[in-house]
């Protein structure tokens, strides 16, 4: 029955409905509506997920109310917020048309997904000051979608409007820190990213997965992002003059307290990695520092290798003077004072002399002289006198089984990283070579970049042989003789 012809003396009002992802029915159905002269609103405004339901969808992180703490649930609930997501654009312009005035997304930091951001242009003007922009072509050309905080995965990215692989330029405000994937499910290479960029380079069209974080308009826009070169270093708080010490030879948290540098427990090595972050590592225990996210943020020198946990930024706050941020949740470090001085990434900005370090180079620490200079090398194995050989042309592991080298399958490109450790890149098919942990820790030719499982440290026996220590698994490489 046609209800508007009833004389209830009230408005009819259609409190919920959904015609999911059809959309010649929203608009049949849109159409009614206001034809009727019925009020309306849709179900639902906001959802997680890829859901059909809503206008704008989120992609929080899950919530473990066994192991989480109270801080960092209120952390990951509070990522959900109509700027920290994207806009399902099939629903959005349908409603958006059938609205007497004017909706735009990008009012709340987000974009349609029809191919351009409504706070940014191609000409290189500013993105949108409440999300990261990104574009399929260099200096801020083709298509255009702004993302909000949070975990986004390729068929996530997608819904919203990004096509896989063919990221080449994004638009970073202040405050926020962008970690590119070369894969899904935030596997793969990845960079990292605080300011416009206005050409990926070495990750033009790789991005499958993405991160953002969001700490506050203060980070990143009173100070910029230094780089220290690869070598020995001592931190000392500005609160209290103390130096950061690996406390208990690194089996506790970094603390502010000591007066002085004296050695091991408060050196750390600064290593520069490839996405524009660094990683320390203590020297006391050798382990990589990490922000123990769920441990109250506190700094453990714990990890065999550096992940996002184990990553950070510095920003230069004078001379002598620095900042340093953590990658993961995007939090400055302090010397927190009313914890012994204990380092924790708290802050969401440089605030005053509790985020304010010097770091300092150990007298004599000059980056570290290689062993074996950078080029194309050909290795024999002094057990068997087998000419090291990337079988299959790389397809196979590497065996040490020729009599002489032969050419490309025997040849292998040797590159210091700068960091103490080397990466070997087999001529036979380009790639670097992997102790493959997970595999017998064979080495394979496979990856197309080098990480910790691509790294090798280079020990001088004698003149002219040396041995192989894999960074993966801190394992010195052998010629399995009874493994041909």
């Amino acid at each position: 029955r046609d209800i508007a012809n009833h004389n209830y003396g009230v408005p009819t009002f259609v409190g919920e409905f959904t015609c999911f992802d059809q959309e010649d029915a929203w608009r049949n159905t849109m159409s009614t509506y206001n034809q009727q002269g019925w009020h309306w609103t849709t179900w639902a405004y906001k959802v997680t997920g890829n859901s059909s339901w809503g206008i704008y969808n989120h992609s929080p992180q899950s919530v473990d109310i066994y192991n989480d703490s109270a801080d960092t649930i209120r952390k990951k609930w509070s990522s959900v917020g109509t700027d920290k997501g994207w806009v399902n654009s099939k629903i959005y312009n349908v409603v958006k048309s059938y609205l007497p005035g004017t909706v735009t997304p990008g009012d709340s930091g987000n974009s349609d997904n029809s191919g351009s951001s409504d706070n940014s242009d191609n000409s290189g003007n500013s993105g949108s000051s409440h999300g990261v922009t990104f574009y399929e072509h260099s200096n801020y050309g083709g298509w255009a979608v702004t993302l909000g905080e949070g975990w986004y995965t390729c068929s996530q990215i997608e819904a919203a409007g990004i096509r896989n692989d063919q990221i080449t330029s994004v638009k970073v405000p202040a405050g926020y820190v962008v970690t590119l994937y070369e894969h899904d499910n935030y596997e793969g290479a990845q960079k990292v990213l605080t300011e416009n960029t206005s050409l990926l380079s070495d990750f033009n069209d790789k991005t499958s997965s993405i991160r953002i974080v969001y700490s506050g308009s203060s980070a990143g826009t009173s100070y910029s992002t230094t780089k220290l070169s690869n070598g020995k270093y001592y931190i000392q708080s500005i609160a209290n003059d103390k130096v950061v010490c690996a406390e208990n030879g690194g089996s506790d948290p970094l603390m502010a307290n000591r007066d002085s540098y004296s050695g091991a427990w408060e050196t750390l090595f600064i290593e520069n990695n490839n996405d524009g972050t660094v990683s320390l590592k203590a020297e006391a225990n050798n382990k990589y520092v990490c922000a123990v996210l769920d441990e109250q943020n506190q700094l453990l020198p714990r990890s065999d290798s550096p992940s996002t946990w184990e990553k950070f930024q510095i920003y230069k706050i004078k001379d002598g003077e620095y900042g340093i941020r953590c990658v993961d949740n995007g939090k400055y470090v302090k010397a927190d004072l009313d914890n012994g001085g204990k380092l924790v990434a708290t802050s969401d900005s440089i605030a005053g002399a509790w985020e304010a370090f010097r770091i300092v180079k150990v007298k004599g620490s000059a980056s570290v002289k290689p062993v074996v200079e950078n080029g194309e090398y050909y290795f024999t194995s002094i057990a068997n006198g087998g000419v090291v050989c990337a079988e299959n042309g790389g397809s196979d592991p590497l065996i040490a089984n020729r009599e002489s080298c032969g050419g490309a399958w025997e040849s292998i490109k040797i590159e210091n990283n700068g960091d103490g450790t080397v990466s070997l890149k087999s001529s036979a098919n380009g790639k670097y070579v992997c102790a493959v942990v997970d595999e017998q820790n064979q080495l394979l030719p496979r990856s197309s970049s080098a990480s910790d499982w691509e790294k090798f440290e280079i020990v001088e026996i004698q003149n002219g042989e040396y041995a192989l220590k894999a960074r993966a698994n801190n394992k010195y490489v052998k010629a399995d003789l009874d493994n041909g």
